[in-house]
C-alpha cells in the first residue's frame, strides 16, 4: 500500500535530460588520432557524433578543435591508466585554498603533536591553519578553516581527529 497524499497531477519527478556528455581522456585522444588521420572534421563528427543537428555538430567541432589545442596535456594524462579514464583533471591542490607547502607545514605541527602523545583537537587544528596561513601572507577573508575544509584536509592527509 503507498504510503502519503495521491498526486492529483503528473507522476512525480521530471525525468532527466542529459543534456550533458562528458569525455573519457582515451576517447579524446580517439577522437583527435581520427581528425588528424583522415583530414575532414565532417568524417571525424560522422564517426564520432553521428546522429546530431547541425548546430550540435558545429558545438562538438569546436570541442574537437578545442581538443586539438590540449594534445600535449591529453597525451600525459594518456600515458597513466588511472588518469586515461577521467573526464576531468585537475592537478593536485589547483583547487585548494591553502597552496601545498602551507598544507605540509600544518601536517608537520600534527605529526609533531602525536609524536609528543599530546591530542589535538578540530578547534586546535582550524586555529594553527588560521595562524599558518596567516603567516603565509593568505588574508584572512580568504581562508577561515571551515569545516569542509577541515574534513577535506584530513581525507586528502589521511588524518583522524
Amino acid at each position: 500500500m503507498r504510503r502519503g497524499r495521491r498526486r492529483i497531477h503528473g507522476d512525480g519527478r521530471r525525468r532527466r535530460q542529459y543534456q550533458r556528455q562528458a569525455y573519457t581522456v582515451e576517447f579524446k585522444i580517439q577522437v583527435i588520432q581520427y581528425f588528424e588521420a583522415s583530414g575532414s572534421m565532417r568524417a571525424t563528427l560522422d564517426r564520432f557524433f553521428d546522429g546530431m543537428s547541425e548546430a550540435k555538430r558545429a558545438n562538438k567541432a569546436k570541442l574537437v578543435y578545442k581538443w586539438l589545442g590540449m594534445r600535449c596535456a591529453l597525451e600525459e594524462r594518456a600515458q597513466n591508466g588511472r588518469l586515461a579514464s577521467q573526464f576531468r583533471g585537475r592537478a593536485s591542490g589547483v583547487g585548494l585554498t591553502l597552496p601545498s607547502e602551507v598544507e605540509q607545514r600544518i601536517v608537520r605541527w600534527v605529526n609533531d603533536f602525536r609524536r609528543e602523545g599530546l591530542p589535538i583537537s578540530v578547534l586546535m587544528l582550524k586555529l594553527q591553519a588560521l595562524e599558518i596561513a596567516q603567516a603565509a601572507g593568505i588574508p584572512p577573508d580568504h581562508f577561515a578553516a571551515s569545516w569542509q575544509w577541515r574534513r577535506g584536509f584530513t581525507r586528502r592527509h589521511r588524518l583522524s581527529f
